[in-house]
């Protein structure tokens, strides 16, 4: 398997051909957290999976296109369970410090997906986290272990809906 290191504000982080698979999330996946957010922000942002792939990925999109796809693939495929499922096994220890976490990954990924429009703001990490501790300050959101990631989405597109 081929294996490039790409720069993080950690320091070196090894980037493989393919992104870990599995239920499970793995070490690999915690020292690639950083990665997964940045690809989700790009594709958020409106990067083209070349950019990506280049920027993020250090795969080479001209000299091998088909390599570059499957990487981006996996790589998108895998940050997206990331902030679905896997950021539930990911914790502090402080259940109201890791619900926002896990309630901002779902709203990001909503955003994503175009099924809750991009305020108009500078920052959206930060406006996400102010969101989600004033709905949670307002018992629309509560730190509860049986609320699944769709029914959180449904909170959040219907409290945002109702912004717009």
């Amino acid at each position: 398997m081929n294996t490039k290191s790409t720069s993080s504000e950690t320091g070196q982080i090894a980037i493989s051909d393919l992104a870990p698979t599995g239920e499970i999330v793995t070490d690999e996946d915690k020292a690639l957290f950083k990665v997964y957010i940045r690809i989700l922000d790009g594709v958020l942002d409106g990067s083209d999976w070349q950019t990506i792939a280049r920027d993020i990925l250090q795969a080479d999109p001209v000299a091998d296109q088909e390599q570059a796809r499957r990487r981006f693939d996996s790589y998108l495929a895998r940050a997206r369970w990331m902030c679905e499922k896997g950021i539930r096994q990911i914790g502090t220890g402080d259940p109201t410090s890791d619900f926002q976490f896990w309630v901002a990954n779902i709203l990001k990924y909503a955003i994503s997906q175009g099924r809750i429009t991009i305020p108009d703001v500078a920052s959206l990490h930060q406006w996400a986290h102010e969101e989600i501790a004033d709905l949670i300050e307002k018992e629309i959101l509560s730190p509860d272990p049986d609320l699944s990631p769709a029914e959180c989405e449904k909170i959040l597109i219907r409290h945002f809906s109702n912004k717009s």
